[in-house]
């Protein structure tokens, strides 16, 4: 291939990725915005004590249905780069043993299943499912590399040293840097990956025949992998099996119990909350949830709205709840002009979609909290409270 084709095929390649990132952030902000009509609702109902138990029971399960949806839609956050959610102490044995019992149902009988926990240190910061989901992509794609059987090993172990030097250029473990746990998937499959290393965390790439699962499965754990701060390595060798480790920093004690302890946070309270939202089933839902929790409400349908209802209440107003993406104003401009008016208010955002860029940019201008939709209400009310229990901005 000439240097000239080349560069166009990369060319081509990366407008095809530019692309397709595009239709993802599309779909997980609308997706996003349905779910979270759908999920605090069912939740509402399933906790009311007036219902019957058929009823309680049909809700429950559009709970679980939702939670699935939102689950999918953070693969395609993880695709596309954008930011998933406040993170939460994992570990990493808990989704190793729970990847491992699940597949045990469910894959070919000619494939064992080793589990294989030699540290105490499995605790990582980062969200569960996505990385209950890596997992158990890793795993799928080992099972398709075995086609005549084999055997399929999850282990989590202290990283080596030497093996994080390698990947990040840092000083691994000990004194000389911080530590960090490796979670592996290994087969004893096709193997004579090495080849295919380049791209096989691309989501254009498949490699069917190569021992390598089609579709975004690589990409996604690719996704997560970066999310988390990680780094991947993949070894194989021909007719003797593939192995792909995963490095994540490890959580250190007290940064555990510090995040544990906000999570602890008491969810009802008082005071006066400014919801602003497009969405009149989103604007609805969040009014009730608060009244019932001991909030008062005023709402707004876009950023004008808001601004106005902020000009005319800021002195009793504790919190403004407002939407990211809306008509006439903004989250983002809402923000600006409100932040002018009043440089006290507390603003917390909640959104669909989110780049990490645009999180980072409005945290640092001083909005207290970025909420993703959909919001369970167990998570909306904690983060309602650490907002108004914060010292007001100066």
């Amino acid at each position: 291939m000439t240097q000239t084709s080349s560069s166009e095929d990369h060319q081509r390649r990366a407008l095809k990725l530019e692309t397709l990132g595009a239709l993802a952030e599309g779909v997980a902000h609308e997706f996003n915005n349905v779910l979270a009509m759908i999920l605090p609702a069912a939740e509402m109902i399933s906790a009311s004590s007036d219902i019957k138990t058929k009823t309680a029971v049909y809700a429950a399960r559009i709970v679980e249905a939702a939670n699935r949806g939102a689950n999918i839609v953070k693969q395609l956050s993880v695709f596309t780069r954008s930011d998933t959610g406040e993170p939460k102490p994992v570990s990493l044995q808990r989704i190793v043993l729970e990847v491992g019992a699940l597949l045990t149902h469910t894959i070919r009988k000619d494939i064992a299943i080793r589990t294989d926990i030699t540290t105490a240190h499995t605790m990582v910061l980062g969200e569960i499912g996505m990385l209950h989901q890596a997992v158990l992509n890793l795993a799928v794609n080992a099972v398709d590399a075995m086609a005549d059987g084999g055997t399929l090993t999850l282990e989590v172990a202290d990283a080596a040293r030497d093996d994080v030097a390698r990947l990040t250029g840092l000083p691994g473990t000990g004194d000389e840097g911080d530590p960090y746990v490796v979670l592996r998937v290994r087969d004893t499959g096709v193997g004579n990956v090495e080849q295919t290393r380049e791209h096989m965390f691309d989501p254009l790439f498949t490699a069917k025949g190569l021992g390598l699962s089609a579709g975004l499965g690589l990409s996604i754990v690719g996704g997560i992998v970066k999310t988390h701060a990680g780094y991947l390595d993949v070894s194989s060798t021909p007719d003797a099996g593939t192995t792909i480790s995963v490095y994540l920093p490890v959580l250190k004690q007290e940064e555990s119990a510090d995040v544990e302890d906000a999570a602890a946070a008491a969810s009802s309270g008082s005071g006066t909350i400014l919801v602003i939202d497009d969405e009149e089933t989103i604007r609805d839902m969040l009014t009730e949830i608060l009244s019932i929790n001991g909030y008062s409400v005023l709402t707004a349908v876009d950023g004008k709205d808001g601004l106005r209802q902020l000009r005319a209440h800021h002195d009793t107003i504790s919190l403004v709840i407002s939407d990211l993406g809306m008509p006439r104003m903004n989250g983002e401009q809402f923000f600006a002009a409100a932040k002018k008016f009043d440089p006290s208010v507390k603003i917390m955002i909640t959104t669909g979609y989110v780049h990490t860029h645009t999180r980072s940019k409005l945290l640092s201008l001083g909005v207290v909290d970025l909420v993703g939709k959909p919001f369970s209400i167990d998570t909306l009310l904690p983060a309602v409270r650490r907002a108004i229990n914060m010292p007001r901005p100066d």
